[in-house]
């Protein structure tokens, strides 16, 4: 028996016009069921920093940040023990510390977009011994692994978690390095409060900067 082309047609509509097509969605950490919202729901880096920007960040770093001289002292002494004591591991990454100090500006280093304050700390030889990230791109992760309540458990996956750390950094950039004059501070003395892993050589991310008075 032939079937007509018109007929298979007509058949495939109806099957297909019953079928559900499957959404895959996100599951709840704590309760386990799928996670139901629409596109205004959707994870948003930018608003999760904005809402946790004054605090509690900003107030953990003013509360508990450690003034850089002493750590680097306190690392050298035992770096297992000041690691433990001062700074937060995210997984098996470098620890991150929050620290603050002051130091006179060498250089303004921007021979890459990875921008670098380079400072002479106390007792001053001339020589840099840090460096403050100024931008535009700010490398690494110390911001966003150095506080407590930033956990990696608490997101849908790893780009959330990646896009959390580059809204920090863009949060810098608006709120700290913008209003900060970078080429004007040359020569002075300026005070930061930031993070950092402390590796060699040590970058700070800052969060404060200001020249010193």
């Amino acid at each position: 028996m032939k079937v007509s082309k018109t007929l298979v047609v007509a058949l495939l509509l109806v099957l297909l016009s019953s079928c559900k097509l499957a959404t895959v969605r996100p599951l709840d950490p704590e309760t386990g069921k799928a996670i139901i919202g629409t596109e205004d729901q959707a994870f948003n880096a930018e608003r999760y920093v904005a809402e946790r920007w004054d605090d509690p960040l900003m107030t953990l770093v003013e509360k508990d940040a450690v003034n850089l001289l002493d750590l680097l002292a306190a690392l050298k002494e035992d770096s297992a023990a000041a690691s433990e004591r001062y700074g937060h591991q995210q997984g098996n990454s470098p620890y991150s510390f929050m620290v603050k100090g002051e130091g006179k500006v060498l250089e303004l280093d921007s021979s890459s977009r990875a921008g670098l304050l380079k400072l002479d700390l106390d007792p001053f030889d001339g020589q840099a011994d840090i460096s403050l990230a100024v931008g535009p791109v700010i490398k690494g992760t110390a911001l966003r692994d150095a506080m407590p309540f930033i956990k990696f458990n608490d997101f849908t996956n790893q780009l959330e978690f990646a896009d959390v750390s580059k809204a920090l950094h863009a949060r810098v950039m608006t709120d700290v390095v913008e209003p900060f004059n970078a080429e004007a501070s040359v020569g002075k003395t300026v005070q930061f409060s930031g993070t950092s892993t402390l590796s060699d050589p040590i970058v700070i991310t800052p969060v404060r900067l200001e020249v010193k008075k």
